[in-house]
């Protein structure tokens, strides 16, 4: 008798996933992405192709979507068909074997843009079939004149399918240091359309290094895809001191002088070759470095990179006197420019230039 029954339960699912179908409402002015089909949650059999559907929207128009499953790409839909604004695709993708699946879509746009990844997850059992509940009808009376019998027809309203809120991981490892040592700050954020280390816009995945000499707190912030905002605090411990303890008057002690230069930064903001998007300032990052005097400054300079091997110096370049890891250099659409940072420690001594990092600013 389970076997019977088994295409009228397949066909329920299919009848839940129209329903759910088309009903998300997409951000404005950004790209964007989500999922219709599956819903998220949802257990399938094994021996079925899972079909996947949704929609896509970017201000340019929308080149191309592409399906990851579990971090891997299963999919790349081409010039996915418009209809009323909107970028819809579809693409069925045949699970490996039972288990716990993350199906994600990012749209790519016509001027490159792409839109942060939309998530859905789902479960593949090889002996277990789970469906939605069945939409309850809206029971009407049917009207009955001499022998003959109506017919009722029920109604159904489809839920809404709202894009699901951001997932944040903020931790330190180690969470308590020795004045002095560092630590490395790692966060991993979901379904969010920007995240900001402080003042410096990261990667919705990263690390970042801190030494401090005292406790030390990190805001995380988390921008959702409606544009509302949302923090995370975390505080590295810090035990002992990184000043040095002053000699007794017994003690005739005179510290060697400090003729070692700091080492260099690493620039991780833009990621080198990459680009950012049309705008008057863009925004470069590195790590913090450390050094027994202390750091006294970072320096920064930039050029304009003009082909065939030829530079420009930017005409606000050097940048001298920082004391964060992180600028906000002016920029042209359409520019391609390069930069390099090193540090000052306290006794004077400059470090070493970092490696020249490049990237690129989109024509708009």
């Amino acid at each position: 008798m389970g076997i019977q029954r088994r295409p009228q339960v397949f066909f329920l699912i299919v009848f839940c996933l129209i329903l759910a179908a088309c009903a998300g409402e997409p951000p404005t002015g950004v790209v964007s992405a989500w999922i219709d089909v599956p819903l998220d949650g949802l257990t399938l059999p094994l021996d079925q192709a899972v079909n996947i559907e949704g929609h896509a929207d970017a201000p340019s128009g929308v080149a191309w979507v592409e399906i990851w499953v579990n971090g891997e790409l299963a999919a790349r839909i081409d010039s996915p068909q418009t209809v009323a604004d909107l970028a819809r695709f579809q693409t069925d993708w045949m699970p490996p074997g039972a288990g716990e699946y993350r199906i994600q879509a990012i749209a790519v746009a016509g001027d490159g843009a792409t839109s942060q990844p939309f998530t859905r997850r789902i479960s593949i059992s090889a002996d277990t079939l789970s469906v939605l509940p069945s939409p309850t009808p809206v029971e009407s009376t049917p009207t009955v004149t001499g022998t003959t019998t109506a017919t009722v027809t029920p109604t159904v309203t489809p839920s809404p399918t709202l894009p699901p809120d951001v997932e944040i991981d903020f931790w330190a490892d180690p969470p308590q240091v020795q004045a002095g040592a560092c630590s490395n700050l790692r966060w991993n954020v979901e379904n969010a359309l920007a995240v900001r280390l402080g003042s410096t816009d990261v990667s919705l995945d990263g690390s970042y290094q801190a030494c401090p000499c005292e406790d030390e707190a990190y805001t995380l912030t988390v921008t959702r895809m409606d544009g509302s905002e949302l923090q995370r605090v975390l505080t590295v411990v810090v035990s002992g001191s990184c000043k040095t303890p002053t000699p007794t008057a017994t003690e005739d002690i005179s510290p060697p002088a400090d003729n070692t230069p700091p080492p260099a930064p690493s620039p991780y903001l833009p990621p080198n070759s990459g680009s950012v998007g049309c705008s008057t300032l863009a925004a470069v990052a590195w790590n913090q470095v450390t050094d027994p005097s202390g750091i006294a400054e970072y320096q920064v300079q930039v050029e304009l990179v003009l082909g065939g091997g030829k530079t420009q110096p930017h005409p606000d370049s050097p940048w001298t006197g920082l004391t964060a890891t992180g600028l906000k250099v002016p920029v042209q659409c359409g520019g391609v420019y390069r930069w390099r940072v090193r540090a000052v420690d306290g006794a004077g001594n400059a470090g070493q230039w970092s490696n020249w990092f490049e990237f690129g600013v989109d024509l708009g």
